[in-house]
């Protein structure tokens, strides 16, 4: 915008010098007695006008440096910034696969989250292991403007069943021992990386 101004100044200042050394002229040709002081005069304004005409091109040309620099400069902080802030959106928020897992994020790391302190973070680790995210509003973990702010940042994910623990006899005479051997799994595996 400076540097806009700038040349508009510069250039209204050539037109002023130029339209007011054509009147001198015009009205000069009209007398002749006057015409080797006029022609003095004129010599020197033209050279006065060269003079500070050329003095705002060096004004202007130091402006514009300056002004360039300051812009190239916040132009690339914004640039970085700007790129941070789109790096984080796309692989952050995006793919499940970088969302924090509620079942084996660390306190620090679910203390990241927006509205999530050092207490709800501890609450949350007391409250696992979850079978989906909306356990953190139905286990009165967080309040559902707390898990509004979140919900798109964290997954839920479920302790994988291994083959020793399905087909092990932990429950034989339940018919549904694939499920309540994933939940013992889950409890035991909380309990071991708990202590971290």
């Amino acid at each position: 915008m400076n540097v806009k101004r700038l040349l508009s100044l510069l250039f209204a200042l050539a037109l002023a010098t130029t339209l007011s050394f054509a009147q001198s002229t015009s009205s000069d040709q009209s007398s002749t007695d006057q015409s080797t002081t006029t022609t003095k005069k004129k010599k020197s304004k033209v050279h006065e006008a060269a003079s500070a005409t050329g003095e705002a091109a060096k004004d202007a040309a130091s402006a514009t440096a300056e002004g360039t620099e300051k812009v190239a400069s916040a132009t690339a902080k914004g640039t970085k910034k700007a790129a941070k802030t789109t790096k984080n959106a796309v692989t952050g928020e995006s793919s499940s696969s970088k969302k924090l897992d509620l079942n084996s994020a660390t306190k620090e790391e679910l203390a990241t989250l927006p509205g999530v302190g050092d207490a709800t973070a501890q609450k949350i680790i007391d409250g696992r292991p979850y079978r989906a995210k909306n356990e953190l509003v139905s286990k009165s973990v967080v309040t559902q403007s707390q898990y509004d702010q979140i919900k798109d940042q964290v997954i839920a994910h479920r302790a994988k069943t291994s083959t020793t623990a399905s087909g092990s006899s932990e429950n034989p005479g339940s018919s549904s021992s694939v499920s309540s051997s994933t939940t013992t799994t889950t409890k035991k595996s909380t309990k071991s990386t708990t202590p971290k």
